[in-house]
């Protein structure tokens, strides 16, 4: 395929030559500074141009604003996924929806992938052994969430299970293996794969428990937020389709969060599962992968060290996956990536874009990379003799500079230079999408206020952002999570209870207060397993014996297996009972709460 044939990327503006377009597969790099026109002058430009799929990075979300609505009426599926938003307006993605679309036997795989960029196993060997066990109990919570019915897999869930409900970690994960392993209920055994991962962490000693339980809640208290939560609750695009079909999605995380390192993670985790989903097949491998993707990272060390970037960035290109990156210095991308990654990263990029620079390092380095050029140098001389006199010229061949570092910390702040391989570097201008008609054509056509002033005017800086940026008229509409159900009541945000859905004796162990919507079902499997059931309740609420049991003893314990053979004349000790449910039913007292709001306590 001729480099044509790929969308290209708009670079800058010629006055002779019109706009420079860098087609093909290789990437782009802007180095310059901050307020120097990186968003209006190349990332504004090319979402109103480029027309195959694209992820932005979009740290103030400006770029949303101007862009989205015209990309999609132009074809394009469109998402914002802001997973900070205190309004709660995002779309949603939630990590584990592309695993369970992967046939079973490579699902395993791909949770210990989603495993290893939380706990990494290339650490110092104490950590280590501790992220290997956290990993472990992250493979076994997962694979149990995803072999109960009804309970949602998401990383807020697996952060829940790992508190113990109430009851010690260890007891609470104890008590899930002992009730997937009866054979009176109806739920399947638990697969050997999770009863060997939950078994490999409760076979650490009780010291070592409490680091292993402390590294693995680590990264993932960042579920803890009930934004958060809501929007990784589950998926409103697949990232594996992003050369299937034309979308765009802007990943929006305000400046001051992806300062924090759980949000650094939370991104890492985002691009790690993009580029791995879209490596498993080259287009020349499937013909429904017709689309090339850039992504597009402005302000791209502002999360940090994004690990799947480092290590593929050498190979993207040939499965369609395109780097635009956008920096505000060498220097900066070196401290994130470390020198050897930074030169790997940067080399390959095939065009470079550099803007008048601040610093006088980066000047430097500039000049340098531009290289030098033979200049002549012409001299005069005359001699003077006692007869005659003589004069002469010569010329001479002197190194310099293409351009000096001053001279380019003094070339314009509208000026750039385009340097690519196999080609001399190139002196154009930024494309400002605010000059040129073509764009603001655009977004005349989704901006009535633009639109107002006619087709031959060009709007001012405020009276664009007066309209995108204040009013939204260029923004698509977006939905908003339910961040409240998080907050109110975390595991009311599963499937919804089924009022009628009868429920099963050997279910009580598994129940927990949100998923039931049915006192009257709860009471009637209470009673299958215990036929003095109504008895024991009126002793319990009303507080006192309703027979004469003057032989029994009060304190005698009372066994979970004992109450489906006990009688009302046996107990006169309430204590002794609720323990007992309680070791039958962890929610036993959250249950008690829903029988008694919907009063079907009463016989």
């Amino acid at each position: 395929m001729s480099q044509e044939a790929y969308p290209g990327i708009i670079v800058a503006w010629h006055p002779q030559l019109g706009f420079l377009i860098y087609h093909g597969q290789q990437g782009v790099l802007l180095a310059a500074a901050t307020r120097t026109g990186k968003g209006v002058g190349f990332v504004i430009p090319n979402l109103l141009n480029y027309p195959d799929s694209m992820v932005v990075q979009d740290v103030k979300l400006e770029n949303f604003k101007y862009t989205s609505l015209y990309r999609q009426r132009n074809g394009q599926d469109v998402y914002l996924w802001a997973p900070f938003s205190e309004t709660g307006h995002t779309h949603c993605w939630n990590i584990f929806d592309a695993v369970w679309k992967r046939p079973e036997h490579l699902q395993i795989g791909d949770i210990m992938s989603i495993g290893d960029a939380l706990y990494p196993a290339k650490v110092e060997p104490r950590a280590r052994f501790f992220n290997d066990n956290a990993r472990s109990l992250f493979l076994g919570l997962t694979l149990y969430l995803r072999e109960t019915p009804g309970m949602p897999v998401t990383l807020g869930e697996i952060l829940r299970q790992s508190s113990g409900k109430g009851k010690s970690t260890k007891e609470y994960l104890k008590g899930i293996l002992d009730a997937r392993t009866r054979t009176d209920t109806d739920l399947k055994p638990l697969s050997w794969r999770c009863v060997d991962a939950l078994n490999r962490f409760l076979n650490q000693p009780e010291t070592t428990l409490g680091n292993v339980l402390s590294t693995f809640n680590a990264p993932l208290q960042i579920f803890t937020d009930p934004v958060v939560e809501a929007a990784t609750s589950k998926s409103d695009f697949d990232l594996g389709d992003v050369r299937k079909r034309r979308m765009t999605i802007y990943v929006g995380v305000a400046p001051g969060k992806l300062a924090e390192a759980s949000a650094q993670l939370l991104i890492n985790l985002f691009y790690s599962q993009l580029v791995n989903v879209n490596l498993r097949e080259q287009p020349a491998e499937n013909p429904d992968l017709q689309y090339q993707c850039l992504l597009l990272n402005d302000e791209a060390t502002a999360p940090g060290k994004i690990e799947i970037l480092a290590q593929a960035n050498g190979y993207m290109a040939g499965f369609d996956l395109r780097l635009a990156t956008v920096i505000q210095s060498v220097a900066q991308v070196a401290e994130c990536y470390g020198e050897q990654g930074a030169r790997t990263l940067i080399t390959n990029h095939g065009l470079h874009l550099l803007y008048p620079p601040r610093e006088q390092k980066d000047a430097n380095e500039y000049s340098e990379m531009l290289g030098y050029f033979t200049a002549i140098a012409r001299s005069k001389s005359r001699n003077r003799g006692a007869r005659s006199n003589s004069t002469g010229e010569s010329e001479s061949g002197q190194k310099r500079a293409l351009m000096m570092p001053q001279e380019l910390k003094e070339m314009g702040q509208d000026k750039l230079i385009v340097t690519l391989e196999n080609c001399k570097p190139i002196q154009a201008e930024k494309a400002f999408f605010y000059k040129h008609e073509v764009f603001i054509d655009r977004l005349k056509e989704v901006s009535p206020s633009i639109a107002a002033l006619g087709d031959e005017a060009m709007p001012s800086k405020e009276q664009l952002e007066d309209a995108f940026l204040t009013r939204g008229e260029g923004s698509i509409e977006l939905p908003q999570v339910d961040f409240e159900t998080y907050w109110t009541a975390p595991t009311a945000a599963g499937p919804v209870p089924n009022d009628s859905r009868p429920i099963a004796p050997d279910e009580l162990a598994m129940l927990e207060a949100s998923d039931i919507a049915n006192a009257d079902e709860i009471l009637q499997a209470m009673r299958q397993v215990m036929p003095q059931f109504d008895e024991l309740m009126s002793l319990i609420h009303k507080d006192e014996p309703k027979f004469d049991a003057g032989t029994s003893d009060d304190g005698r314990e009372v066994g979970p297996d004992e109450l489906a053979l006990l009688q009302a004349s046996d107990i006169t000790n309430q204590e002794e009972i609720i323990d007992a449910m309680r070791g039958l039913m962890p929610y036993f007292d959250e249950v008690m709460s829903v029988l008694n709001t919907a009063g079907a306590n009463q016989a």
